[in-house]
């Protein structure tokens, strides 16, 4: 308090103002992208029993996963079944090349859509938002955390990556 410059006691202060442009169920979503990341690398971590971890790679999803992602969960919430979903995903001739992947992927989504969300509006945007908050995961985890691009590594983990889930290869 005193090193905000403020004066008296904190106790008897006025609540501070707020500004709801902050407040909206986006961020939120974001925010709770970078918990649940905190909980997978704690689990991962508590599993693989590595004792000194040198370093944390994070791989945020490649761009075409967004768009497939929100489609597939419309899909998904319309009552389509595995043959349409994957029909449906096989004419757009940007996922096409991805056939296999979409394969697992829709298996995955299809069985528990609530748990799956796209939080940014494109990649770019998520690989920002985990970039500015790097320290927040080196404080959290005493250790070096690089976040990647899926395009840009050739670790075999990145196809593992979904929009708002990256992947986390721990060294």
């Amino acid at each position: 308090w005193e090193y905000l410059g403020k004066m008296g006691f904190i106790s008897t202060a006025s609540w501070p103002n707020f500004d709801t442009k902050w407040i909206n169920d986006t961020i939120e979503r974001q925010w709770s992208c970078l918990d649940t990341l905190k909980e997978d690398i704690d689990n991962i971590q508590h599993l693989i029993q590595l004792p000194k971890i040198a370093e944390i790679q994070i791989i945020v999803a490649a761009e075409w996963k967004n768009g497939f992602t929100n489609s597939l969960l419309q899909w998904v919430k319309e009552g389509q079944d595995f043959g349409d979903l994957m029909k449906n995903a096989m004419t757009n001739t940007a996922w096409k090349p991805y056939g296999k992947q979409i394969k697992g992927y829709i298996e995955k989504i299809a069985k528990n859509p609530g748990k799956y969300q796209v939080p940014f509006a494109d990649q770019e945007l998520e690989w920002e938002f985990f970039v500015q908050n790097t320290s927040l995961l080196e404080n959290a985890f005493n250790t070096k955390i690089n976040i990647l691009k899926e395009l840009e590594t050739e670790n075999k983990k990145r196809d593992q990556a979904l929009p708002g889930k990256p992947s986390i290869v721990i060294q």
